[in-house]
């Protein structure tokens, strides 16, 4: 729901979100960035997908990543 407002003061939030223990939880936080884009949202998905080991988040951060334009 943040993300579909466009309101990118939240990225900081959500992309922490990218480190919880919890895969669901970093695969929907890769989806909000996707949604939201700007370059700080690229910069955390494409830092978190040099070290995630999850393949669901893979996907879906490489999902958020085209989605936003990279």
């Amino acid at each position: 729901m943040l993300a579909n407002g466009g309101d990118t003061s939240a990225v900081k939030a959500v992309a922490r979100a990218l480190a919880d223990r919890e895969p669901m939880v970093r695969a929907e936080a890769a989806r909000c960035l996707g949604r939201l884009g700007g370059s700080e949202a690229l910069a955390a998905l494409e830092a978190r997908a040099a070290e995630e080991s999850d393949s669901t988040v893979a996907s879906a951060i490489a999902a958020a990543r085209r989605s936003a334009g990279v």
